[in-house]
């Protein structure tokens, strides 16, 4: 077996790949390889010079512990059907991640089809959505408050970006969008038969965009960030003018959006939490210096991290520093998928400890485990 990225003219094979694995269209598989396609994130797998894997490592500034980092979206992780079950995703997976971990990256994050698959490799779940639905018929917004109007790039672009990072400013963990991206997001929606509007005032200042599909009798938001009441008002006022053709509506956005209280009948939208988005991380010194900076001066413990993947690491953890150590003794000790979800703020220490994912060998230490507070609220939405 020998792992590889993409040369020259081999874009093509990335294709037939994704067509044979994958329920998108052609036209979407053709957009993502001209807009986001680049041979150095397409990492193949081959034997007897026959390539029979891919995926792609796509690059990605995240918001993570109040701090912005580089990190790599996973994205169209396949192998050629008649090659399943002889080990290829397992190295492909393997040499991926060691490859990202030599280069500095700290995490990585996945959308996937099965939780099941990826923990194996210490990906765990880190982010939930909420999802909401309701029958457009059921839709109370009678009047429209603002205007709908078309994106455009030349004078729109920035706005949004303000608009988003504004509604994204209370999550622990965020993308990092800027104009490109949403540019991107957008062409990607258009790809998939889909279609974007922004809100807006009556002397055209921007409230809001939404960004939706159409499938069968349903209509997907894939996206959306508004800065008020009357925008999202106005949003769903829009989409219930689509009651005769469709049926159902579905929103996803981040944890604690409370979208059904912007509805005189809030009812009307009923929630769901739903599991994401899966992380792995790869540099744990980084991580352990930030969530521990709340320690005092002559505060410390070792911890030991567990991970299937790369070899077990002990540290002195201490004020803003995390020291690797070799030792056998140590005070505390959990799995690298733990550290994950206290990080991402998935779990809390106590919940953690009541699922028994930590070993205390010394309960005097106990307190300074507990001084981990993130914020509990996350939100990834990423299609590409």
């Amino acid at each position: 077996m020998i792992v590889r990225y993409c040369r020259e003219n081999e874009r093509e094979v990335s294709k037939k790949i994704w067509l044979d694995t994958f329920r998108d269209s052609e036209e979407y598989i053709d957009w993502y390889m001209e807009s986001v396609h680049r041979n150095e994130n397409n990492l193949f797998i081959l034997e007897n010079n026959e390539i029979v894997g891919m995926l792609y490592e796509n690059p990605y500034e995240i918001k993570i512990l109040n701090r912005i980092e580089k990190s790599i979206y996973m994205v169209a992780v396949a192998i050629e059907n008649q090659y399943r079950g002889e080990g290829y995703f397992k190295k492909l997976m393997e040499e991926s991640l060691r490859n990202l971990k030599s280069q500095g990256i700290g995490i990585v994050f996945l959308h996937p089809v099965s939780s099941e698959i990826y923990k194996r490799f210490g990906f765990i779940y880190g982010s939930n959505v909420e999802k909401y639905t309701c029958q457009l018929k059921e839709i109370p917004v009678k009047t429209k408050k603002y205007k709908i109007i078309e994106i455009s790039e030349k004078n729109n672009l920035k706005d949004l970006v303000k608009i988003y990072n504004k509604y994204m400013e209370n999550c622990n963990i965020s993308m990092i969008k800027d104009e490109e991206n949403l540019k991107k997001l957008f062409e990607e929606t258009s790809a998939d038969g889909g279609k974007t509007y922004g809100i807006a005032c009556e002397d055209g200042k921007l409230q809001g965009y939404f960004t939706y599909t159409m499938d069968g009798e349903d209509i997907f938001i894939k996206e959306l960030a508004f800065e008020n009441k009357n925008a999202f008002e106005t949003m769903m006022w829009f989409f219930k003018t689509f009651e005769n053709y469709y049926k159902n509506l579905q929103i996803i956005t981040y944890e604690g959006s409370q979208l059904n209280l912007y509805l005189d009948r809030e009812e009307i939208l009923r929630k769901e939490v739903v599991p994401q988005i899966q992380f792995r991380i790869l540099n744990i010194k980084e991580y352990l210096e930030n969530i521990y900076i709340l320690l005092n001066k002559d505060e410390e413990f070792i911890l030991k991290i567990k991970d299937r993947l790369f070899s077990d690491e002990c540290y002195r953890i201490s004020r803003g520093e995390a020291e690797k150590i070799e030792t056998e003794n140590y005070h505390v000790e959990i799995s690298i998928e733990t550290l994950t979800q206290l990080i991402t703020g998935y779990l809390n220490i106590e919940e953690a400890l009541k699922l028994e994912k930590i070993n205390i060998l010394d309960e005097e230490k106990l307190f300074l485990l507990k001084k981990i507070k993130p914020q509990r609220k996350s939100f990834f939405n990423q299609f590409f």
